[in-house]
């Protein structure tokens, strides 16, 4: 300990060490001055920018309301696969049902005619996601399990939807 106490009186009693040269004094850095034009220019072109914006979606606004005041329909081409035709399938059965039931007799003639009354299917629609894919057939947005003409949606995939009616099946497909 008697150590550290004569280093301590030794360098109390030592001339303090001269001031180092710091040199110039410290000062903020300079900024250049920005030109009113400048500045007012910049200003312009935002506000012209944010005006466009909000013009065009006030457009599209208006034309997304007026469509929907419209009653807009979208319409897809579709077409009935040729596999569908085959043996069993509804389209077939009904047609040659309808044939031989109006051969045999004048009443059935009538039952024939009340069932092609029944408007065809036309798939106008796909709407395919994982989770609720749904479908337009004939202008209404069915889901699986919903009715169109007495017929049952029983599947609906990217390309195709399986309808059930009595029994028989038809595939409709978009083109």
């Amino acid at each position: 300990m008697s150590l550290i106490n004569d280093a301590l009186k030794r360098a109390s009693k030592a001339p303090p060490p001269p001031p180092a040269d710091v040199g110039a004094a410290f000062r903020p850095a300079e900024q250049p001055r920005r030109s009113p034009a400048l500045v007012l220019a910049i200003s312009l072109i935002a506000l012209v920018i944010l005006g466009m914006a909000g013009w065009f979606l006030f457009r599209g606004w208006q034309a997304s309301r007026a469509a929907a005041e419209a009653g807009a329909k979208t319409t897809v081409a579709a077409r009935e696969n040729a596999e569908a035709r085959r043996p069993g399938s509804l389209a077939t059965n009904l047609s040659a049902t309808t044939a031989a039931v109006a051969s045999t007799n004048a009443l059935a003639a009538g039952a024939a005619a009340s069932q092609a009354a029944v408007p065809p299917f036309k798939l106008n629609a796909i709407f395919f996601r994982a989770r609720n894919p749904s479908v337009v057939i004939n202008s209404k947005t069915l889901y699986i399990g919903d009715k169109v003409a007495q017929a049952k949606v029983l599947a609906i995939d990217r390309e195709s939807v399986t309808l059930e009616k009595g029994g028989q099946t038809n595939v409709l497909t978009v083109e």
